[in-house]
C-alpha cells in the first residue's frame, strides 16, 4: 500500500512538532481492533466540494499543505496487526505504577466460505473459527485467561490486598451453530450475527506464599452450560477505524455450572466478603452493548459524536471473585469483536469486580484532517463493584458511581502505522474517594 506523497518539506517537519504524522505515513492503519473488507476497488475519488472523511477499505483523495494525497483502496477482510503501548498511573493505584500492554490480531474473512480472527497477547488470548453454509455456521471458538497464572492481589477501594493473592486462571471452549446475516453499509464487519454455543471451561487455582491461611481457595473445576450471542453491526468506520456513522448493539446471555463447587477450608474465618466466600454453583450473566455514532448536525463530517452504552446483571448474592464482571481500563474498543469489552477509563485491567453495572461514554470527535483525530469523552458509571467498607474494614458489593473525563489524540504515523495517545482522570472510584490520572500511549501497525 502506498501514497503518492513526495518527501517532507519544511511544513511537514514543522506539522510533526504539532503532532501531526509526516506525510509519507498517511495511509493510517487500525490498532489491533482493525477488520474488515473494501467496499470500493475502483479508483481513488476525488474530494468532494463538502468536506467529506475517507472510510475505512475506500480509495481516498484529498490534499494537504498542497500535497496531493491518494489512499489506495485495502483488503479489511484479510488483516494483520501489531499493538504495542503502555499506561501510567498517577498517583499509583495499589502498588501499581506503570502498566504494558500488546497484542497479536488476525482477521481472514472469506465471505461465503469461513471466517478465522484470533486475538493473541500472551496469558490472554482468544480465538474464534466459523465454517459457513449459505447463511448459517459451524462455530468454534477457544480462549484463555492464565493472566494471574504467577499470582496476584485484587485491588479494592484503590488498595493492594496482598494477602488475597492467588494463582488462577481458566481456558474455554465454546461450540455451538450460528447464523449471519450481511447489512447495511455492507463492510465486512457489517453483520446481524445470533449464535448458540455450548460453554466448556476448566477453571484452576493455587495458593502463593503470600495468600494468606483466612483465605479459602476453590479446588479446580469444570465450569460449563449454554451462551446465547447476538452481535448487529452497522457501523461504518473511517481510515482510523473509528466509528463514523451507524449504529452497533451485542448481547450474551450466560448460564452455567460449576461441578465442583467447594473449596479449601479457611485456617481462620475469613472477613474479606465477597474475596473469600464463594457465590453459587449455578449462576446466569447477562451483558450487552449499544453504540451509536454520526455526525453533528449542519457541521461537514469533521464534527462527529459517538455514544456507548454498556450494561451487565446477574442476580444478587449469586457472584463472586472468581465469577463476578471485569471492568477494567484500555482503549476505547472500536473493531467489531471488541464492542463487548467493558472499559473504564484510568482504572488497572480488570480491576473491579461487579455483579450488575451500567456505564455510558459520550464523545465528541473532530477530525484535525483526514488521518488525525481529536476526541474529547465523558464516562459515566453505576453499578455494584467489590469495595471496601469503611467502618469494618471489609469488602462487600456495594452500589457506586464514578466519572472520567478523557482527551485522546488518534493519529496516522511513521511507517504506515497508528498512534494514540489518551489522558484520563478519574474523579473517584478508581482509587477509592480520591481522583487520579492516567497517560496511555499505544502504538500499533497493520500488515
Amino acid at each position: 500500500m502506498t501514497s503518492s506523497f513526495t518527501r517532507p518539506t519544511f511544513s511537514t517537519l514543522l506539522a510533526i512538532v504539532l503532532w501531526i504524522a509526516p506525510l509519507s505515513a498517511v495511509e493510517a492503519q487500525s490498532s489491533s481492533d482493525t477488520s474488515g473488507v473494501p467496499t470500493s476497488a475502483g479508483e481513488p475519488k476525488p474530494a468532494p466540494a463538502e468536506y467529506e472523511s475517507g472510510q475505512a477499505g475506500e480509495p481516498y483523495q484529498t490534499e494537504i499543505f498542497g500535497k496531493e494525497v491518494n489512499i489506495e483502496a485495502r483488503d479489511r477482510g484479510d488483516t494483520m496487526a501489531v499493538a504495542l503501548g503502555a499506561t501510567l498511573y498517577a498517583p499509583k493505584i495499589g502498588d501499581t505504577q506503570f502498566s504494558p500492554l500488546g497484542s497479536f490480531y488476525y482477521l481472514g474473512d472469506w465471505e461465503d466460505q469461513r471466517r478465522v480472527r484470533a486475538q493473541i497477547s500472551g496469558l490472554v488470548n482468544d480465538l474464534e473459527f466459523a465454517q459457513r453454509f449459505r447463511g448459517f455456521e459451524a462455530i468454534a471458538r477457544l480462549g484463555n485467561d492464565d493472566r494471574r497464572l504467577f499470582g496476584e492481589a485484587e485491588t479494592v477501594s484503590g488498595e493492594e490486598l496482598d494477602d488475597t493473592e492467588l494463582k488462577w486462571g481458566y481456558e474455554t471452549l465454546w461450540i455451538g451453530p450460528g447464523w449471519a446475516l450481511d447489512v447495511s453499509p455492507f463492510n465486512v464487519d457489517n453483520q446481524l450475527r445470533i449464535q448458540l454455543f455450548y460453554r466448556g471451561e476448566y477453571a484452576h487455582f493455587n495458593r502463593t506464599d503470600d495468600t494468606s491461611p483466612d483465605i479459602a481457595v476453590p479446588y479446580d473445576t469444570w465450569v460449563h452450560g449454554p451462551s446465547l450471542r447476538v452481535r448487529l453491526d452497522a457501523l461504518q468506520r473511517n481510515l482510523l477505524e473509528i466509528p463514523q456513522s451507524g449504529y452497533a448493539f451485542g448481547l450474551d446471555a450466560e448460564f452455567l455450572r460449576r461441578d465442583r463447587w467447594n473449596q479449601e477450608p479457611a485456617a481462620i474465618e475469613g472477613h474479606r466478603d465477597p474475596l473469600t466466600e464463594l457465590g453459587d454453583r449455578d449462576f446466569m450473566k447477562l451483558k450487552g452493548y449499544v453504540v451509536g455514532a454520526t455526525r453533528l448536525p449542519w457541521l461537514s463530517d469533521r464534527h462527529g459524536i459517538t455514544g456507548q452504552l454498556r450494561f451487565g446483571w446477574a442476580p444478587q448474592g449469586t457472584l463472586d471473585r472468581y465469577s463476578g464482571f471485569r471492568i477494567g481500563g484500555g482503549p476505547l474498543p472500536r473493531e467489531a469483536d471488541d464492542l463487548l469489552r467493558i472499559t473504564y477509563p484510568g482504572a488497572l485491567f480488570d480491576q473491579f469486580i461487579a455483579d450488575e453495572y451500567v456505564l455510558a461514554t459520550a464523545s465528541y470527535r473532530y477530525e484535525l484532517t483526514f488521518f488525525m483525530y481529536l476526541r474529547a469523552s465523558i464516562t459515566l458509571f453505576q453499578g455494584r463493584i467489590v469495595s471496601i467498607e469503611e467502618s469494618s474494614g471489609n469488602a462487600h458489593f456495594r452500589s457506586l458511581t464514578g466519572e472520567v473525563p478523557s482527551m485522546a489524540l488518534v493519529s496516522g504515523f511513521f511507517w504506515d502505522s497508528t498512534l494514540e495517545v489518551e489522558y484520563d482522570y478519574d474523579t473517584r472510584l478508581v482509587r477509592g474517594d480520591r481522583g487520579g490520572s492516567q497517560v496511555l500511549v499505544m502504538w500499533s501497525k497493520a500488515f
